[in-house]
């Protein structure tokens, strides 16, 4: 029997149907890694009408067309969710002034491995990476402000999807060097039950990195999932997002000229770009909510006390 264990999904057309010819990824900056090789990537950037409509600059299918079987690459399968939300990889690359946010999001998306589990030392871990360098519209600086968010579900193939784990994890490189942009993670799960779901987001403050302008950082989410028993699948079925805006301190304003008008530098205000970013993790995360399957409950998190004896971990948790 299937169990469903969930975290979101907004499925939008691209190219349904349509074979798309591999394109090499890395002439656009736009990678997506598993196990630490590169998967081709299709299509050639071309968004869809309703990925254009999300504000998406470019658009990659991680499979040649929306109705294709799984890939497999280092022992995990990768496919697409639905035939309407198919795998794919989405920019915006947007010089993050006015209300522009450059966003980095991994979409519809299927992952399992072909390893079966057998839990402690013979679970299975396994990584997905995705990355682009934001060149296309370089921010205005002087810093940008980030943030993440991550929601979809897993569907257990034992019946449990107890103790599993997901965390993303975001660096950056910018004109400074590398900077460490955060993490959002389940912790250990603790439902036994045939369904959860969760929808993981960064809180405020976000994070602020100094980015001058004209500044182009490559960013890069690291997804680790970590598989209890079985052959569990994941579903990344709206987001993974990382949003990027250009900030400057609020109210700073440059030495000018007697008799000039007093000018504020480019950018928004830092108070400016962290509300943007809000409202795309609420939409975001509302678009996950209203998707995820009827009568999945939420997530609870568990992590062994290696002070008692007991595993609290296998607590039976009822659903809704």
């Amino acid at each position: 029997m299937t169990h469903v264990r969930g975290f979101g999904l907004l499925s939008s057309l691209l190219f349904v149907g349509v074979l798309m010819a591999p394109v090499p990824s890395e002439a656009s900056g736009a990678t997506v890694y598993i196990n630490g090789t590169s998967i081709q990537l299709y299509g050639g950037g071309t968004c869809s009408t309703a990925d254009k409509s999300s504000g998406y600059t470019s658009c990659w299918a991680l499979l040649p067309s929306s109705t294709s079987a799984p890939g497999l690459i280092n022992n995990v399968n990768y496919g697409n969710v639905s035939s309407s939300n198919p795998a794919r990889l989405l920019i915006a690359d947007t010089n993050g002034a006015g209300n522009s946010i450059d966003t980095l999001t991994l979409t519809g998306v299927t992952l399992q491995s072909t390893i079966t589990a057998l839990g402690g030392g013979s679970a299975v871990n396994f990584q997905v990476q995705y990355s682009n360098i934001f060149d296309a519209a370089p921010n205005v600086g002087p810093s940008v402000l980030t943030a993440q968010r991550i929601g979809g579900y897993f569907v257990a193939s034992d019946g449990s999807v107890n103790k599993n784990q997901l965390t993303e994890s975001v660096s950056g490189v910018f004109p400074a060097g590398t900077a460490d942009l955060g993490s959002v993670s389940t912790g250990v799960i603790g439902n036994t039950t045939p369904s959860v779901s969760f929808n993981l987001v960064a809180t405020q403050p976000y994070i602020q990195t100094s980015c001058p302008g004209p500044c182009s950082p490559s960013v890069t989410k690291t997804m680790s999932i970590h598989i209890e028993n079985g052959k569990d699948t994941a579903y990344v079925t709206n987001s993974g997002h990382f949003f990027m805006g250009t900030c400057r301190d609020n109210g700073s304003v440059p030495s000018v000229p007697p008799g000039t008008p007093d000018p504020l530098p480019p950018g928004n205000a830092c108070n400016g770009t962290a509300g943007k970013i809000t409202a795309k993790l609420i939409s975001t995360g509302n678009q996950d909510q209203a998707s995820t399957p009827p009568g999945t409950p939420s997530f609870i998190a568990c992590v062994d006390d290696p002070e008692t004896e007991g595993d609290e971990c296998f607590i039976e948790e009822g659903g809704e």
